[in-house]
C-alpha cells in the first residue's frame, strides 16, 4: 500500500459562494439515466453525478459544476449565450 500524500492547505484558496459569499457547502447528487444501448448493459442504469450547493443559499456552485448535462444546463442557466455575428454591411458602389 502506497503512503498518503500530504496535502499543505496553507497553499490552497477558500471557495466562496458566487451568490452570497458563504464558505460552507453540501454535496448533492442528480441522477443521470444511460441508455442499456449506449452502455450495453441489460437495463438503463442510473449514474449519480455530485454536485455542490451553498449551505446558506442554497444556490448550487456553477463554477464546480460538471460539464456536459446540456438538459441540466439549460435548467440552470449554464448554457453560453450563442453570439451571432451581425452580416457585414453591403455598401452601394455606383458605376
Amino acid at each position: 500500500m502506497e503512503p498518503q500524500q500530504q496535502i499543505d492547505l496553507s497553499k490552497s484558496n477558500g471557495v466562496v459562494c458566487q451568490n452570497c459569499d458563504g464558505i460552507f457547502f453540501k454535496q448533492s447528487i442528480l441522477l443521470r439515466r444511460f441508455s442499456k444501448f449506449y452502455t450495453g448493459t441489460p437495463e438503463d442504469p442510473i449514474v449519480p453525478v455530485a454536485v455542490f450547493r451553498c449551505e446558506q443559499c442554497e444556490e448550487i456552485c456553477k463554477d464546480y459544476f460538471p460539464r456536459g448535462m446540456s438538459d441540466i444546463e439549460e435548467l440552470l442557466g449554464l448554457t453560453d449565450p450563442v453570439i451571432v455575428p451581425e452580416p457585414p454591411k453591403s455598401k452601394l458602389i455606383q458605376i
